[in-house]
């Protein structure tokens, strides 16, 4: 019911009215939760559903990860994604502590993406180190949840070329060689990269958007 409640709101609302609504229900459910645990065992029982479970906090990264989108104000932005990465690693501890809350795919998609809208030196540099937290997890345990894929990728180019900055393209450079690498890069990859050349100066874009194409052909990827 409360996940129905939850996601009801985040389908058909934005901004930050819609997240503090969505953030006091959430609270209302980790406090029967709580409420479980400490009385009795029938009443841990007719509360354990009530628990916030993997869609319950997917839903709620979604709704703020959509708040920090819509957010002109670059301190609202960066408040919303740090509360979106809190989530995702209160779901990390609780998974480690044993718990059925094990984070995918799609919650560091939410967690990189809302990092991202920031459009902040800052917001790139979380998106890269949740990349990297990604990898670190696979290589450790080879489970395919953490395995990260061509939107976790893109999303950090995304990241690193919407703000002007030729250093920042430079490394969204490096980001694509390891991404041809693993074989994740597709015409997106190259589309982004483009684009922030262009974005920085486009008289002088030609050079680099040139050498971008082919490369593209030699990797047998196809331009849109």
């Amino acid at each position: 019911t409360f996940n129905t409640v939850l996601n009801g709101m985040y389908q058909n609302g934005k901004g930050k009215d819609m997240v503090e609504v969505e953030e006091r229900v959430f609270s209302q459910m980790k406090n029967m939760e709580s409420l479980g645990e400490a009385e009795s065992q029938d009443l841990d029982e007719e509360h354990s559903s009530v628990k916030p479970d993997i869609r319950t906090y997917s839903i709620l990264m979604k709704c703020l990860t959509n708040a920090t989108a819509g957010a002109n104000d670059i301190s609202m932005t960066e408040t919303n994604a740090s509360k979106v990465e809190n989530i995702l690693v209160s779901m990390e501890e609780r998974y480690k502590n044993g718990e059925d809350l094990k984070p995918n795919q799609i919650t560091y998609t939410a967690c990189m993406q809302a990092w991202a809208e920031c459009s902040t030196v800052y917001g790139a540099q979380r998106t890269l180190s949740l990349l990297e937290r990604m990898e670190n997890l696979f290589e450790e345990t080879l489970d395919e949840d953490f395995l990260p894929n061509t939107i976790h990728y893109n999303t950090c180019l995304s990241a690193l070329c919407k703000l002007n900055d030729s250093e920042m393209v430079i490394e969204a450079q490096k980001l694509l060689d390891r991404m041809l690498d693993k074989q994740v890069a597709d015409s997106i990859s190259f589309n982004t990269i483009m684009n922030g050349y262009l974005n920085i100066d486009p008289l002088k874009a030609l050079t680099n958007i040139q050498m971008l194409y082919e490369r593209m052909e030699k990797s047998n990827i196809h331009p849109d």
